[in-house]
Formats: C-alpha cells, structure tokens, sequence
C-alpha cells in the first residue's frame, strides 16, 4: 500500500546520535525525579518547622495574656515611682526579648533555604531534561529519514540484486521496482489474415494457461501498427484477480461475432462434402470405429 515502509537503511552516525540521545534522556528524566523527590521532602520539613514556630507563637501568646492578667490585678498601693521602676523594667525585658530569635525561628528559615535551593535545582534539572528530549526528538527525525516508503500502491515486481544487507547506498540507488497493479496492459499481436476483421471496442476474451479457471472479457482500447506493418491491439485489464501478475502468459482470443446457441469448434476439424457443404465427422464407437458425419452451418 502507498506509504507503507519498504526499507529501513541504516546510518551509523545517526544511529549512535540517537542512541545516546535516548541514554542522556533516561539519566535526565532520573534525575529530574530525584530533584523532585528532594523538593517534596524539603516542602514537608518546611511545613513541619511552620508548624512549631506557629505552636511557639500561640504559648508565647498565652505567656503574655496571664503575665497581663496578673499585673491587672497587684495592689493598687504601689508607689508610683516603684510601678514607674517596674514599668521600665518590664520595657526592658520585652525589648531583649524581641531581639532573640528562637530555634524554631532558626529551623523555619533554615528549611525555607533548603525548598528554594531545592525548587531551583528542580527548575535546572527540568530545563537540561527538555533540551536534551529536544536533541532526541531531531535525532529521531532524521533517523526517519533514513526509511523508505512507498510512493504508490502496487506490487514489488522487482528487487535490485546489487543491494545487499548492510552494504552500501546512495540517493540514486534504485531499491526496487512498484508495479501499479490495479490495471494491466496486454498488447496483442493480431494475425496477418485477421487483421481486416479487427477493430476498437472488439470484444476480447483471456484465459491464463497457469491459472485455472480464470478468463476475463475485455475490449480491444487500441489498435497500432509497428515501424513493419505488423498490426497490435491494445487491451486493458482493469481491477485484475490478485493471480495475475506482471509477465504471466497470456491467451488472447478475439470474438468477431457472438451467435446464441451455438458451437465453436476449430476450421482444421470441419469436412466439405461434394455437394460442397459443411461437416462434422463424430465419434460415436470408439472401439469399434463407428463414424457419424454431422452437417454443420459455418457463421462466422
């Protein structure tokens, strides 16, 4: 069938390219997923430490909600000086207190690093793994190019003996031959008496001498002559039995007239009587000779 793929040739530059293309593609893709491993693992060490920083939070709240709730509630015959000592005090501790950053503080940045390092190797691992498929898709384009296919439907009616397995070709080397077979071309030669009795549109009727069975009726599309004079009639054959290949024998018979009813038997076989008509001589006893003659009506 057209497009189907004949050959496929071989090029040991582009096969190799297109083989390490492939490898280089596997170990990317590898460690691309290595890299993704990584970075879920980093996201999920990073939410961990979100979550004992936002615990910290939440007891430090609370800390300072009871530490308020007991100031509210001391004597209110403090001195003013003392309650003004203690209020710069207080001031003081909260100051030194915002200044410290608490290990859970430390473990949330220290995990944020790890993600974006980790989601920036992803990105590097992504960008190497779609330019080197990149390089294995153009590898395999022009391995493509190395098959051969097709041009038309038909049947190989020939293949290029020269040709051999892992030898060598060229643009213009011919692979081999595609017959179109959904019609064949038969050119008849017309005998020298019967050529005044020929003409276009004529019916033809084939048999085939290696197939059994097999006749087809066709129509003389042509007649010509050759550079001698001798007559040839051109006949088609459209949509053929699968049997039928480029080069069979073939036997072509012309009918001049078609009469129902009617038997046609060889000229050689016919007897003139003396009155001068026509006859057959039948077989009838073999064994014992006996002949019958037949009178017969010659037509055609």
């Amino acid at each position: 069938e057209q497009g189907e793929l004949l050959v496929r040739l071989d090029n040991p530059t582009i096969r190799d390219a297109t083989n390490r293309a492939a490898k280089a593609v596997e170990t990317f893709r590898k460690e691309a997923e290595a890299k993704a491993a990584a970075l879920d693992k980093a996201n999920e060490e990073l939410a961990k430490a979100q979550e004992e920083v936002d615990k910290e939070a939440a007891i430090r709240a609370n800390q300072n909600t009871n530490r308020n709730s007991g100031s509210n509630s001391s004597s209110s015959s403090s001195s003013s000086s003392s309650s003004s000592s203690s209020s710069s005090s207080s001031s003081s501790s909260s100051s030194t207190s915002s200044n410290t950053r608490t290990i859970a503080e430390l473990g949330l940045e220290n995990a944020k690093n790890k993600a974006t390092a980790a989601q920036s190797e992803l990105d590097a691992a992504n960008k190497n793994l779609a330019n080197i498929q990149q390089t294995y898709e153009h590898a395999l384009e022009q391995q493509e190019t190395l098959n051969v296919y097709a041009p038309i439907s038909g049947t190989i009616s020939d293949i290029n003996s020269q040709v051999k397995p892992s030898g060598k070709v060229t643009g213009s080397t011919r692979l081999c031959t595609i017959s179109d077979t959904s019609s064949y071309r038969l050119v008849v030669q017309i005998p020298e008496d019967q050529r005044d009795r020929a003409s276009v549109d004529q019916e033809v009727r084939l048999t085939f001498p290696t197939i059994e069975g097999l006749a087809i009726t066709s129509q003389i599309s042509s007649l010509d002559e050759d550079d001698e004079g001798v007559l040839f009639a051109t006949v088609f054959i459209e949509e053929p039995d699968e049997r039928i290949t480029k080069g069979i024998a073939v036997e072509a018979s012309i009918i001049l007239k078609s009469i129902p009813s009617t038997y046609i038997v060889p000229s050689a076989a016919l007897r003139t009587s003396q009155n001068g008509g026509s006859y057959l001589e039948l077989l009838l006893d073999p064994s014992r000779g006996i002949v019958t003659n037949i009178p017969v009506t010659v037509l055609a």
